[in-house]
């Protein structure tokens, strides 16, 4: 059987852009500020200690090709590094106003696996399951098979193999227009461990709802917000951000968001607690 590794649910190539000491020959050593919500405690750590888990997605009836994931993964995170790096420096540099239409279809795919790849996808797999549980007799075989240990691990591992939930979702955030946000302000955005964060504004719920926004901290100033395509706005623009107050409520839906822990560039969690 393949060694068990250290497996990242939130790639370090993404991690990396909110780090406040950048090691550029050991890019997953550069250290980043964490904040865990369930301990209420602020800490250090390299970005290859964060966001993951041992053997997260291993599939044991594989044996050897057991950590077959992870392997995909890496090839995926070559081009999403690539990605992340033209798209920041190039808007750092004033030479992107947009973002074209092959780069937002490719970003749009990356933005999904980041979706469903996630513990919190994990942990709603599970709620589901719980739910079901309540409606199934517990003589039935499914029962049985739904209680089985690993089972949710093997199920979302199940959707991560065939990916066909991540085209749903890649279709989805493709269809919306995109606003560039670039932070003008003091107050850096901030991420997390669940980074793809799904507002729902107003009584309609749902990603394909007319209120839903989708936010996305690309580093500590930009943010791709993803807003239904009815709205006026022109898709795929760089738009300056000047209001810290909208700034701080997407760090707090960050923060409403995470499974557990929260990344910064800074040391400054006080929003954690303010309403």
């Amino acid at each position: 059987m393949s060694k068990t590794t250290n497996e990242h649910y939130v790639p370090c190539c993404y991690l990396w852009n909110f780090s406040f000491q950048k090691n550029n020959k050991s890019p997953q050593k550069s250290p980043i500020h964490v904040f865990d919500t369930v301990i209420n405690k602020h800490f250090i750590r390299a970005v290859h200690d964060v966001s993951s888990d041992y053997g997260f997605y291993d599939i044991a009836e594989l044996g050897e090709k057991s950590n077959v994931l992870e392997v995909c993964f890496s090839g995926f995170e070559g081009e999403y590094a690539t990605l992340l790096k033209v798209l920041v420096d190039g808007i750092h540099n004033t030479s992107v106003q947009s973002l074209g239409t092959k780069e937002k279809t490719s970003f749009a795919a990356h933005f999904a696996i980041q979706y469903v790849r996630t513990l919190a996808h994990r942990n709603f797999l599970s709620y589901l399951i719980e739910q079901l549980k309540t409606i199934i007799p517990q003589s039935s075989f499914y029962y049985d098979r739904i209680t089985s240990e690993d089972y949710i691990k093997n199920l979302h591992n199940g959707q991560l193999l065939n990916m066909e939930t991540a085209n749903v979702f890649a279709n989805v955030f493709e269809d919306k227009k995109w606003i560039i946000s670039l932070n003008k302000t003091d107050q850096p955005f901030i991420t997390s461990d669940n980074p793809v964060c799904v507002i729902n504004c107003g009584d309609s719920v749902g990603l394909c709802s007319l209120g839903c926004i989708v936010a996305i901290p690309i580093c500590p100033d930009i943010l791709i917000m993803m807003v239904d395509n009815r709205f006026p706005v022109q898709d795929r623009k760089v738009v300056e951000m000047c209001d810290i107050k909208i700034v701080d409520y997407l760090n707090k839906q960050q923060r409403n968001n995470c499974s557990r822990c929260l990344f910064s560039i800074s040391d400054d969690f006080s929003f954690v607690h303010s309403e």
